[in-house]
Order: structure tokens, then sequence, then C-alpha cells
């Protein structure tokens, strides 16, 4: 239990660092993503729960076109989807499947596709297009406490682009009455 509140403890104050510089995280997203079409979310293992919070958080709060996939199953089909309109993001703290995560984003920014890659490691090569962004290392079983910040600020960034407030319902709310 203890070693659980420290990890828990060290997961907030990374994402207090990260949040710390976010103005600077928001301008490089901004020179990244020029009207993306629609957004895939990509991931797996634990970071499936930040991969479909982050798309239900787009297209709910910023009524953006976003899509969840298991990065397993992406490399099984959607992966045709991939060209010089692709917008994906990929998320890939540390653990098992880190490599696997690194060769997909790699092969999509080979084939043109452009990719905001979520981790707490650095790519063993860098690409034009795939923007790295850093979060702290952590536990992985709790990482998507740090990863979801970077969906959160794009969604900010696309909110103000798309020039409406985000999270703003227009048919619900956030507590539904009816099925």
């Amino acid at each position: 239990c203890r070693d659980m509140a420290n990890d828990i403890y060290i997961a907030v104050n990374h994402l207090e660092e990260f949040l710390a510089s976010y103005q600077d995280i928001i301008l490089n997203m901004k020179s990244f993503f020029k009207d993306p079409p629609y957004l895939c979310l990509i991931g797996r293992g634990y970071s499936m729960s930040t991969v479909c919070a982050g798309s239900l958080f787009l297209r709910e709060v910023v009524k953006y076109p976003a899509i969840d996939f298991d990065a397993g199953e992406f490399k099984h089909g959607p992966m045709e989807m991939v060209d010089n309109n692709f917008y994906g993001i990929i998320i890939a703290p540390s653990g098992q499947t880190y490599s696997l995560n690194e060769k997909l984003a790699l092969s999509i920014a080979d084939k043109g596709g452009r990719v905001m890659f979520i981790s707490d490691r650095n790519l063993i090569k860098s690409h034009e297009n795939i923007l790295e962004i850093k979060v702290g290392c952590v536990n992985e079983f709790l990482s998507p406490i740090i990863t979801i910040a970077p969906i959160q600020l794009l969604s900010y960034y696309l909110a103000e682009y798309k020039g409406i407030e985000a999270g703003k319902f227009r048919w619900g709310s956030k507590v539904m009455k009816e099925e």
C-alpha cells in the first residue's frame, strides 16, 4: 500500500511538472497539427484507458472526430488509412510494449502520417512527422494519470481553433436524465 501511495505521489508530481510548461506544449501542437480531418488514438495495455478516454474527450468536449484503436488491431487493417492526411496519437509509456509502439509510430511516419508520440522515453530516432511529447516516468499502471494531459491540452487547442467553448454541451448534459 505504501509503495502505491508513493507511486501516485510521484505521478502527481510529474503531472504538475508537465503542466508547468503547457503553453510551450500547445505552441508545438499548433505548429504540428494543421487542421487534422480526424484523429486516431492508439495504444495497448494500460494505455487503453487513455486511448478510450482521450477519444471520447475529443468527440464530446471538442466535437472532433476521434477513433480509438488497440495498437495490435491497428496494424491489421486500419494501417491502410495511413497517408499524408493521417493524424494519430500513440500513447507509449515505458513497459513491455514500448518498442512495439515505437516501431508503429515510425512506420506510420515513414508512410506520410503524422503522429503525436506521448511517452516518458525518447524515440530511437527523430522523424519530421512525429511530435514527441515527453511526460514523466511512472509505474506503467499509473501512466494514464499523466498521458491524458497532452490530449486534454490538444483538445483545448482544437476547441480554440474551431472557435467553440470546450466542454459546452449542445445536445446533452454531463448527467444524462434519459437513455
